[in-house]
């Protein structure tokens, strides 16, 4: 399998649907509720869809995602 194939790309709007089916068919947690905006990708190799991926704005501003403009911790080296 040569992965340098491998693209990323946004799901549109209308394959929806398709998303939250895969997620509900093979996500121990299903498909995820939407929490304010969300964002959906997909790795695509050779035309399929092989990890679907969502994003909501409630992660951006998450205090723990390391590097997110919002984390006051400071790190010393």
């Amino acid at each position: 399998m040569d992965l340098s194939e491998l693209v990323i790309v946004p799901i549109a709007q209308d394959e929806e649907a398709r998303f939250n089916a895969l997620m509900d068919a093979h996500h121990y947690l299903s498909a995820p509720p939407r929490i304010g905006r969300s964002a959906f990708y997909a790795a695509v190799l050779q035309g399929r869809w092989m990890v679907p991926s969502s994003f909501c704005a409630l992660v951006l501003k998450s205090r723990s995602v390391p590097g997110n403009r919002t984390d006051r911790r400071r790190t010393t080296s």
